[in-house]
């Protein structure tokens, strides 16, 4: 029987070699086996937190559906993974290995996204790769063109596909992008966090966290789409 490569202390190990060892186990293992399970679990487990792995901004479709669908796709479809990137598994570099998996999976998980929106009728959004744009929101008058600045003042005002106003929390609606946007970056006096907070009936650090994980990250992307 052949010895387990990987073991619960390995979880201390770099994410790089964490997914070399997963791949590999579960390629040596028998197909079926309890011991090719656990390592399959253990990849799963992993993908999610690899860096690099595909998001979407947009609040009309559930993400964690369609990463639920590619990680089925990946239960399926391992096996087929080193031939497509040509890599001889038991000699790699393992930096290597993540990489392609890093591109494997979101080929995957944008299918998935695509099914999904195909689904409910809809249309994707351009709102991929948003972590390398340059539009800060910090704040929006920085923008040096004018013309763009009112495109977007326009567009949050107008909120036409109601993303801002979707984007909220769930237990709060009333605590949505929009709302956020407009006393904080659209009027001439930025209200105070504080003061936002007790007036929507929050902690201060629930709204504040709400707007740095979701907020800024959909403004940004509304500014691609309209063309930053």
């Amino acid at each position: 029987m052949m010895t387990t490569i990987y073991s619960d202390d390995d979880a201390l190990r770099p994410q790089s070699e964490q997914l070399y060892y997963c791949i590999r186990e579960i390629l040596q293992q028998e197909n079926g086996s309890r011991e090719q399970r656990k390592a399959l679990n253990r990849l799963l487990y992993l993908i999610p937190k690899l860096p690099g792995i595909r998001k979407t901004l947009d609040p009309r479709i559930e993400y964690q559906e369609a990463l639920n669908r590619a990680l089925e796709n990946v239960w399926s479809n391992i096996h087929s993974f080193p031939s497509l990137y040509g890599l001889d598994i038991s000699d790699v570099d393992v930096i290597h290995v993540q990489c392609c998996f890093t591109k494997w999976f979101n080929k995957i998980l944008q299918r998935r996204i695509f099914d999904i929106y195909r689904e409910q009728g809809r249309q994707p959004l351009c709102f991929e790769d948003t972590e390398n744009i340059g539009f800060t929101l910090d704040p929006l008058n920085r923008l040096a063109d004018e013309e763009l600045l009112n495109k977007i003042k326009n567009y949050i005002h107008q909120d036409p596909e109601r993303l801002l106003q979707q984007c909220h929390l769930k237990t709060a609606p009333q605590c949505n992008c929009q709302e956020l946007v407009k006393r904080r970056l659209l009027s001439d006096n930025a209200q105070k966090w504080r003061d936002i907070a007790q007036e929507l009936h929050l902690p201060q650090g629930t709204v504040t966290a709400f707007w740095n994980r979701q907020c800024i990250p959909l403004l940004r992307a509304i500014a691609l789409k309209l063309g930053y």
